[in-house]
C-alpha cells in the first residue's frame, strides 16, 4: 500500500511538473509576441520591405516597377502630343500667312489701249456724246435744293415726282447734244426700315446711247433719279 501511494504521488508530481512547464511556455510565447508587436511600427503603410514576409516582397517591387513604367509612358505620350500640337499650329500659321500674301497680291494683267475703236456700220456715230458726268452733277445740286425740306406723304409725293421729272428734263436739255432724246424715271418712297431695290433693263446702242443714276435721301423720304439719253437718227 505504501508503495502504491508513493507511485501515485510521483505520477501526480509528474503531472504537476508538466502542467507548470506548459504554462511557462505559454507565458514565454505571449511575451515574444508582445515584443514583436512593440517592434513593429503603428502605421501599416510604413512597414519596411525587410519586415514583410518573403512571399509578399516581390509583389511590392513589381507594383512599384509597374507604376514607374506607367509614369514614364504617360510622360512620353504627353511630350509627343505637345510636339504634335506645336507642329500643327506652326503649319497652320504658315498656311494662313501664304493665303494672306496671295490675297494681297494683285494679278498682273496687261493693260490694252484701244487707239482706233471701230464703230460697227449698224451703230450710230454721233459727233458729240451725252456727258453723264455733267448730268449727274446738275441732278445732285437740284435734288439737294428741291428735297431739303420735303416730307413724305403718299398724295403729295405723286405730284412731286412729276415736277422733279419735268424740271430735270428741262435742266439736262441745256447740256444735251443735238438729236438726243431724254427719258427720266423718278422714284420717291418713304424712308422706313424697308429696303427698296430699283433696277432697269434696256436695249440700245452702246456706241451712242448712255444713262446715269443718282440717289438722294432726307429724314423722311428717298429719291432715285435715272436718266436715259438715246440718240435719234
Amino acid at each position: 500500500m505504501n508503495q502504491m501511494e508513493q507511485g501515485n504521488t510521483t505520477t501526480v508530481k509528474g503531472k504537476l511538473m508538466t502542467n507548470s512547464a506548459s504554462a511557462d511556455n505559454k507565458l514565454d510565447f505571449k511575451a515574444s509576441i508582445k515584443k514583436e508587436n512593440e517592434k513593429r511600427p503603428s502605421n501599416p503603410k510604413q512597414v519596411p520591405v525587410s519586415s514583410v514576409a518573403a512571399g509578399t516582397a516581390p509583389l511590392v517591387h513589381q507594383q512599384r516597377r509597374y507604376s514607374k513604367a506607367q509614369e514614364t509612358r504617360s510622360n512620353v505620350v504627353s511630350l509627343r502630343g505637345l510636339i504634335a500640337a506645336q507642329r500643327f499650329s506652326k503649319e497652320f500659321k504658315e498656311r494662313a500667312a501664304l493665303r494672306a500674301k496671295k490675297g494681297n497680291e494683285k494679278p498682273q494683267r496687261q493693260i490694252l489701249t484701244i487707239i482706233n475703236d471701230q464703230v460697227p456700220s449698224a451703230s450710230a456715230n454721233p459727233k458729240e456724246r451725252f456727258s453723264c458726268v455733267k448730268a449727274e452733277k446738275l441732278i445732285e445740286e437740284y435734288l439737294a435744293v428741291k428735297l431739303a425740306n420735303a416730307v413724305y406723304h403718299p398724295v403729295t409725293c405723286t405730284n412731286l415726282t412729276k415736277e422733279i421729272c419735268e424740271e430735270i428734263k428741262v435742266t439736262l436739255k441745256k447740256i444735251a447734244p443735238p438729236r438726243y432724246k431724254l427719258i427720266c424715271n423718278v422714284t420717291v418712297g418713304n424712308k422706313d426700315r424697308e429696303d427698296v431695290f430699283v433696277a432697269s433693263r434696256c436695249l440700245w446702242d452702246p456706241y451712242a446711247d448712255d444713262f446715269m443714276s443718282h440717289y438722294y435721301e432726307n429724314q423722311t423720304l428717298f429719291c432715285v433719279v435715272t436718266v436715259y439719253a438715246v440718240y435719234f437718227e
